[in-house]
């Protein structure tokens, strides 16, 4: 029997992005986008960054109509600042990155910690957000420290 060996294309829309970088409130916020459409600003899991989401999944949301954009929090990954595992200080990130890149009608997904700080982040700046999507998340509750507990909605 007679056997080739090949290549298996791998590539991945991506994977293959470039890391930018906004500089907003003093910090630099890193970020990668892909795709066109409505824009979903993901936010990752404790310890996170932008490496740990599975390209796959980035790549088919891509594929089905939306500008899909991974960042790295504050202080974790490529970003500057300080880093922290506040909800209500990670959701400035989002804010912060969001206002940075003009983005408007915005779709926020959390996963695990980042749903706490999405969740956060819908309740404090809901300007520019039309919808939430939480992956493996539950409310923020305890992890809200107990000085932003009295914290109201901005947006009315």
């Amino acid at each position: 029997m007679l056997s080739t060996s090949h290549a298996i294309s791998t590539r991945s829309a991506y994977v293959d992005a470039p890391n930018r970088a906004v500089d907003v409130a003093g910090r630099t916020l890193a970020y990668r986008s892909i795709g066109t459409g409505t824009p979903v600003v993901l936010g990752t899991r404790f310890r996170g960054n932008m490496d740990k989401w599975d390209p796959a999944f980035i790549d088919a949301l891509a594929n089905s109509g939306f500008r899909v954009i991974t960042f790295d929090y504050s202080g974790l990954g490529l970003s500057t600042g300080r880093a922290t595992y506040d909800p209500i200080e990670m959701a400035a990130d989002f804010r912060d990155l969001i206002a940075g890149l003009n983005l408007k009608d915005v779709v926020i997904l959390g996963w695990s910690l980042g749903g706490l700080a999405a969740q956060s982040a819908l309740a404090l700046y809901p300007t520019d957000v039309t919808h939430l999507v939480l992956i493996g998340s539950g409310p923020p509750g305890k992890l809200v420290k107990r000085n932003h507990r009295d914290l109201r909605c901005n947006g009315g």
